[in-house]
């Protein structure tokens, strides 16, 4: 497989599904600089993952799945619709809320958010979240199953009252969702975490 460099340090490809594990999130003691996703630039051999791949079972919907890096050099699969897709058909959620759609017009697979997460974000108490953070949701094995934006966040008794709390969402190819109460993503997941992008 072809390698990496990155800051004068040479990383090995990774598999398109890195782990079905949860990690541990960012921690600036072990981790240093927050890194950034990089722009796809080019397509070639050496970033294409899989061609002509439909992110939507039984939809007509397809794209390439390609590897872009974090600054660390971990790859970070995502996926790019062809032309000629209407709009809400070209990103899902980790696409919309890490505004790598709006930015570089791909969408982060959800088996590398947490490479993500470790790389980009900081971890946050429920009891922190403000506007603009990000809310991740797990199914009950740990796998990223969505990922949306702190819209209003709204405490009873210090608390985030999820039923008052409206956040931003795009689920699955169905348009963006403004200011949504929190409580309607339930079927997501149980398991929610908050991060900041630092």
């Amino acid at each position: 497989m072809p390698e990496r460099c990155v800051k004068n340090q040479c990383t090995k490809q990774y598999s398109h599904n890195p782990g079905n594990t949860v990690q541990p999130f960012f921690s600036p003691a072990k981790y240093g600089t927050i890194q950034r996703l990089t722009a796809l630039d080019h397509t070639s051999a050496d970033n294409i993952d899989k061609p002509g791949e439909r992110p939507w079972p039984n939809r007509p919907i397809t794209g390439n799945s390609y590897r872009v890096y974090t600054d660390r050099g971990n790859a970070v699969y995502v996926w790019v619709a062809y032309n000629g897709q209407i709009e809400q058909n070209r990103s899902w959620c980790h696409g919309f809320s890490l505004g790598t759609a709006a930015r570089y017009g791909y969408s982060v697979f959800g088996s590398s958010m947490l490479t993500v997460l470790n790389d980009e974000w900081q971890s946050i108490a429920e009891s922190a979240v403000a506007t603009g953070d990000l809310a991740v949701f797990y199914d009950a094995q740990g796998q990223v199953t969505h990922s949306c934006l702190i819209a209003t966040p709204v405490f009873s008794g210090g608390t985030l009252n999820h039923q008052m709390t409206l956040v931003n969402t795009k689920n699955g190819s169905a348009p963006v969702q403004w200011g949504v109460p929190l409580s309607t993503l339930a079927a997501y997941g149980s398991t929610i975490t908050y991060h900041r992008k630092l």
